[in-house]
């Protein structure tokens, strides 16, 4: 039994501190929004959350990741209705304003935010976590 049990304490451990580095060495950037996707499931269900792929900087090289988040992070603090027409098409009515198509569907959420806040392992760059939309304002200054 002992000897069995060792070997799962080693296995275990090793994974646990694996996780805790991970933790401790993640860094928090933002990138950019590439393509906003509602979440369906066929025949008429649209899922309260949406399928973003974004694009980062790190080091000297470009990266891309994907992840999820509520919809309602895209339209707080309005209240939306999403649906599909009888012809099957997906829609989303948010205040007195409503989109048909996913293609006029994403625009309107892309123009809403066009960031995210994400962390990445400063060591494997190219492995990433989508945290939330980024909604602090960015800007350029003039150095003098």
């Amino acid at each position: 039994m002992i000897n069995f049990l060792i070997p799962v304490l080693v296995v275990i451990t090793y994974f646990l501190v694996r996780k805790l580095w991970f933790e401790w060495r993640k860094t928090r950037i933002v990138a950019s929004i590439e393509k906003i996707s509602l979440g369906v499931i066929e025949p008429n269900i649209v899922l309260p959350e949406v399928s973003v792929r974004y694009k980062y900087y790190y080091g000297e090289g470009v990266y891309y990741g994907t992840g999820f988040l509520l919809l309602q992070d895209f339209l707080f603090p309005y209240d939306y209705r999403a649906g599909f027409t009888e012809e099957g098409m997906p829609y989303i009515t948010v205040g007195e304003k409503s989109f048909l198509s996913e293609e006029h569907i994403e625009t309107f959420l892309m123009n809403q935010h066009e960031l995210v806040s994400i962390f990445i392992d400063p060591v494997e760059p190219f492995q990433s976590e989508l945290e939330t939309i980024f909604t602090e304002s960015i800007g350029v200054e003039e150095l003098k």
